[in-house]
């Protein structure tokens, strides 16, 4: 039934296309006006055919490029969600630091903060009194060395987004004026490397920090004290021990 509705819908306008012509061309030959009739009605059901052929495929093309939207759609959601749920379990781009210790008299106290929108997890940290480590580099290797002269600070589990856990771990800057130290902090997402500075100016302990996220030159945290010696540039000299 339904064919037979398509069919009268196609060819309700070339039959009565086609009957006007021949109407309106008949000089009463009656057979010239059914072949007038016929050849009509055939060329106005190809045109009317051609016309439901494009609409029909321009519809398709519509649908398709529809559907193709929804699917990528879709997969940028399903891209999203995974992402943010390894995030959840490996800790995505966030990263731990040693933020500013507690300093009491001549120590450190450490205290490591998360930055970024996952939590950490297995969060670990060995901090190395620079000059100690160079010292241990000419007689041993460079990660026998490290782990020699490394302060050991206790493993930190779970390390939720905006948490600072102060530890027990103390770094000693002694009665010189200055201390320079290297951190390697490592949590299940990868390791970051910080470097600190601390230089006492009219009895004040001032600190400067910089870390990176290992293979990246770009720092991803910074801080330096007011009234920390910088060079001409504004700039922390990381490379020497003495401030300058």
């Amino acid at each position: 039934m339904k064919v037979v509705q398509q069919l009268a819908k196609e060819f309700f306008g070339p039959f009565f296309g086609a009957l006007a012509w021949a109407a309106f061309n008949h000089q009463g030959d009656i057979k010239q006006s059914f072949t007038l009739f016929g050849g009509t009605f055939f060329f106005i059901s190809w045109l009317t055919g051609q016309f439901f052929r494009v609409k029909k495929q321009t519809a398709t093309e519509g649908s398709l490029h529809a559907i193709r939207n929804d699917v990528q759609g879709l997969l940028n959601e399903l891209k999203a969600k995974t992402e943010d749920l390894a995030g959840q379990i490996t800790g995505g781009e966030s990263f731990a630091y040693i933020f500013n210790p507690l300093i009491v008299g001549s120590e450190a106290r450490i205290m490591i903060s998360h930055d970024g929108k996952y939590p950490l997890f297995d969060v670990s940290a060995g901090v190395a009194d620079v000059r100690e480590l160079d010292e241990k580099i000419k007689t041993i290797g460079h990660v026998e060395a490290f782990l020699a002269a490394r302060v050991r600070v206790p493993l930190i589990e779970v390390l939720l987004p905006g948490m600072t856990k102060i530890t027990d771990a103390k770094l000693n800057l002694g009665p010189s004026g200055e201390k320079s130290f290297i951190a390697h902090i490592k949590a299940r997402n990868g390791l970051v490397i910080q470097r600190m500075r601390f230089v006492r100016i009219d009895g004040t302990w001032r600190y400067a920090t910089v870390v990176h996220k290992a293979g990246e030159q770009d720092p991803c945290y910074k801080f330096t004290d007011s009234g920390f010696p910088v060079n001409k540039d504004g700039a922390v000299n990381w490379s020497s021990f003495e401030a300058k």
